[in-house]
């Protein structure tokens, strides 16, 4: 029984798991986003936040911060707090203007007028997006919610 824990204790680090090891001490970039992303990951949102809320005053200007920013409103939208994860993504987007998150800020923006039963602000941003990201992974889906507004509305 002993051997086989130890064992598997030593093939997490050659499987990818999780190790306790020196990499993972609190105070480094890497270990404090993965901190932060893991509560995000298992639904903790609020204590997510919390997490990316140090990880932004303990790491000024790195390049992080603009995927911290995004999953906080994330957190907010998944805690269903609507209002809030508006004016964050609107932030995200302000702030973060080149990020490769904006086309999925924006359709989160457009889900929640879409549940909001604002049809015509859905398509309009909907419409603008595929405007401006015509490549973007979501694409196929904003036409798609375009659509369902279109029928919604009638």
């Amino acid at each position: 029984m002993v051997g086989t824990l130890l064992r598997v204790l030593l093939l997490l680090p050659l499987l990818g798991l999780p190790s306790f090891g020196p990499d993972q001490d609190s105070g480094s970039e890497a270990g404090d986003y993965q901190v932060a992303y893991g509560l995000f990951r298992d639904g903790q949102y609020q204590l997510a936040i919390d997490e990316f809320s140090c990880f932004v005053q303990s790491y000024p200007g790195r390049a992080r911060r603009a995927d911290v920013a995004y999953l906080g409103a994330e957190c907010l939208l998944n805690m269903g707090r609507e209002a809030a994860a508006i004016q964050s993504f609107e932030a995200f987007t302000k702030a973060y203007p080149r990020s490769v998150l904006i086309p999925d800020a924006h359709f989160r923006d457009g889900e929640i007028l879409y549940r909001q039963r604002k049809y015509d602000s859905t398509i309009r941003l909907f419409t603008e997006v595929l405007e401006r990201h015509p490549q973007a992974e979501l694409a196929g889906e904003e036409a798609y919610w375009i659509g369902e507004s279109c029928c919604k509305k009638e």
